[in-house]
Parts: structure tokens; sequence; C-alpha cells
């Protein structure tokens, strides 16, 4: 005597005709308790982030860093101008000055080139 049940994962019954234990899939169990599951559960999780790629992802991050940096820069060439204003002549103050200028232009030029990079490398490596 052999009756259908629902069952999942390749787990059958139990030695009845009820179902066996899991999850997904059908199975069939007969009186001795043996069943196959079939079937599953796929679980898709979305790219959050749209891209495929390496390359995408280094320049997905270099346009954001440039997107922050651009602001903070301008920010800090601002502090630094204020800064030269109010040293009133002080050589401690104008050299403090014009080292953020500096620090601040060395940090754009090097994001800029960083993107420059990554843009020659990926047309180098991309047929």
């Amino acid at each position: 005597m052999a009756a259908d049940s629902t069952g999942g994962a390749g787990s059958g019954g139990t030695g009845d005709t009820s179902g066996g234990a899991g999850s997904g899939g059908t199975g069939t169990g007969d009186d001795s308790g043996s069943g196959a599951g079939s079937g599953g559960t796929t679980v898709w999780i979305l790219n959050p982030l749209k891209i495929d790629t390496i390359q995408g992802l280094i320049d997905l991050v270099l346009n954001w860093l440039l997107m922050i940096a651009i602001p903070l820069s301008t920010i800090v060439i601002l502090y630094a101008a204020i800064l030269f204003m109010v040293s009133g002549g002080d050589k401690g103050r104008t050299k403090k000055a014009r080292d953020v200028i500096k620090f601040a232009v060395i940090g754009i030029v090097i994001l800029l080139l960083a993107k420059g990079i990554s843009y020659s490398i990926m047309n180098f490596l991309t047929p």
C-alpha cells in the first residue's frame, strides 16, 4: 500500500503516509518510510551596486571619493585663505596656510591621477 506524501529536501515519510520533514519540493513516501525529495528553494540575492566587474567597482569607488574630495578640498583651501588673511604677517602662520594649500592640492592631484591610472589600466586590459 503506497500513498503520496509531501516532503522536501530529500526527506521522506516516517513509516506512515504522512509527509517528511523539510521544506521545498514534493516527495513521495510509502509505508516503509523511504522517500525522495525533488525541487528545492533557490535564493537570489540582488546586487545593490549594479556592478558586475572589478573595474566597475574601482570606478564607482573613485567617483565616490572624487565627489567627496572636491568639495572638501574647496573648504580646506578656503580655510587656508582665511589663515593667510588673519596671519598678520606672522611667518609661522603663513607657512601653515601654505602647507594646508599644498596638501589640499596634492590630495586632489593624487585622486585625479588614481582616476586616470584606473582608466589606463582598464583600457590596457580590455581587448
